[in-house]
């Protein structure tokens, strides 16, 4: 009986990996598409995603920044890195620093992240919630 128990447990246990490794890849999929800010005062910043360039893309905002990124994984949660940001002149990708965004919560329709700014007394974590729209 013993053993049927721990033969149900370590077929369990696959299981679960197997899904958290599927839902894994998901997460990173649901960020492909546009979205829009919004928990602010002021006109919403929006953003999409490619799988390759993050874009500003609101109307409000006249200045298009194009950024390459990358995905990885920290402590079980997603995190956006910077690698440069696309000169629009040149399209040469120029390595200026960033910091990176963590996700805090990413479904279908919802996304929240946060990251650190400024380093003067101390930084500050500033969360930002979106909704996708495209």
């Amino acid at each position: 009986m013993k053993k049927l128990e721990f033969l149900i447990a370590v077929i369990a246990a696959f299981a679960f990996t197997a899904c958290n490794k599927k839902d894994q890849v998901s997460d990173e999929k649901l960020l492909i598409g546009t979205w829009e800010e919004t928990n602010t005062l002021v006109e919403p910043q929006a953003y999409s995603f490619d799988g390759l360039y993050m874009r500003s893309v609101s109307e409000f905002y006249p200045s298009q920044e194009v950024w390459v990124y990358s995905l990885s994984r920290q402590d079980g949660k997603l995190v956006i890195s910077f690698k440069g940001i696309v000169n629009e002149e040149t399209g040469v990708v120029e390595e200026i620093g960033r910091e990176p965004i963590t996700i805090v919560k990413l479904n279908a329709s919802e996304l929240e992240w946060e990251y650190y700014i400024g380093v003067y007394p101390d930084p500050i974590m500033k969360q930002e919630q979106y909704k996708k729209i495209k």
